[in-house]
């Protein structure tokens, strides 16, 4: 019988940070994140609502195997 691993999804988020090469948290903590654009790069503030959330956004990127590009 082929056992195949089976991962939690903080464990698939934890390995998707780690291959993404963001922060442990996910970058929660930062006070500013960074959305690039083709010729320039936009340094936002980090607002409350964005750390709620971002989790999620995360796990859509697992769910649906998109890069972070």
């Amino acid at each position: 019988m082929n056992k195949q691993r089976v991962m939690t999804i903080l464990q698939k988020l934890q390995q998707f940070y780690k291959e993404n090469n963001f922060k442990d948290d996910g970058c929660v903590s930062d006070d500013f994140f960074e959305s690039k654009f083709k010729l320039t790069t936009l340094k936002i503030p980090n607002s409350q609502f964005r750390k709620d959330v971002i989790h999620i956004h995360n796990i859509q990127h697992i769910l649906y195997n998109c890069d972070t590009t």
